[in-house]
């Protein structure tokens, strides 16, 4: 990890061939075109999840809702940000973005967070990362921009000697963003179930810049299984990441596009699909419009 002087804004290589093959997909590529390549993807709509969610925190454990929302946009290739003209040859790259939003129960000061993944929708690589925590105590925002051999790590926090820093992380054709796992894994191939060994950049997800450098853990595809959540019982695949902190595992359905059904994780969180639809969320706005996500 090496700390660079914070840049002007979003001064990152702009978008072109930066990345190499990522190795989760050669051996059965049109397993990932299987799945970044459904026509789903293009109906105008997002998959919209809502999960029943339980975690510890202060010892005690929490349950809440989490939702994940994935949805097809246009991302501008110079600033990595969603372009208001839609596709533009050469200035675009279509994405897959996942939006991971959770708010935890902590007595009198609950825990608003979000993150936003963006991964190229031919390649499945991840393109930019960004999170965001507030609570009453303060706010934290991280961004991740990748490079073409490292990670350019951004963050704000109202914590003493995290305030403002910019740093470089290395980062291979073998790393992994822990939270872009949920979406990515969607699109690898279930049908290779050898272990393989991965670096993972640790969850962004707190209200704490932590987590800056990678772990070395095993990746696996554990078996294919029955699995009963509160939306239903479901043909899954259940996929293994395992590390110095323990096992996290992951049931995706075995039907396409692959949903996260449940995710169990080394630190105690557990995730079970309650419902999921295909929605055009930013026309229900209007009071009464959560009836839908009852």
């Amino acid at each position: 990890m090496r700390i660079v002087p914070a840049p002007r804004r979003r001064a990152a290589t702009a978008l072109g061939l930066l990345f190499m093959p990522f190795l989760l997909f050669p051996s059965r590529a049109d397993e990932c075109h299987a799945f970044a390549g459904d026509p789903i993807w293009d109906d105008g709509k997002a998959e919209f999840n809502l999960y029943q969610a339980e975690e510890p925190r202060y010892g005690e454990k929490r349950s809440f809702e989490a939702r994940m929302i994935v949805v097809k946009e246009d991302l501008k290739r110079d600033l990595r940000v969603k372009s208001d003209d839609g596709p533009v040859p050469g200035k675009t790259v279509e994405v897959l973005k996942l939006n991971h939003v959770r708010r935890v129960p902590t007595g009198t000061y609950d825990y608003h967070q979000m993150l936003s993944v963006f991964l190229e929708r031919a390649s499945l690589r991840p393109l930019k990362l960004a999170m965001s925590h507030f609570e009453s105590c303060g706010i934290t925002y991280v961004e991740i921009l990748p490079q073409t051999d490292h990670l350019l790590h951004t963050s704000h926090s109202y914590w003493d000697r995290e305030g403002d820093r910019t740093v470089e992380i290395p980062f291979g054709p073998e790393g992994l963003l822990y939270d872009a796992l949920p979406l990515q894994l969607r699109g690898m191939d279930f049908e290779e179930i050898r272990p393989r060994k991965v670096s993972v950049l640790p969850t962004q997800i707190s209200g704490r810049v932590k987590n800056l450098s990678l772990v070395t853990m095993t990746l696996q595809v554990a078996g294919r299984q029955k699995v009963a959540v509160p939306a239903g019982t479901f043909d899954a695949y259940r996929v293994e990441l395992s590390g110095p902190q323990g096992k996290d595992r992951y049931y995706f359905e075995a039907a396409l596009p692959h949903r996260l059904l449940r995710m169990e994780t080394a630190e105690g969180s557990v995730y079970r699909l309650r419902k999921s639809l295909r929605l055009d969320y930013w026309n229900h706005h209007d009071n009464g419009d959560d009836r839908l996500l009852q």
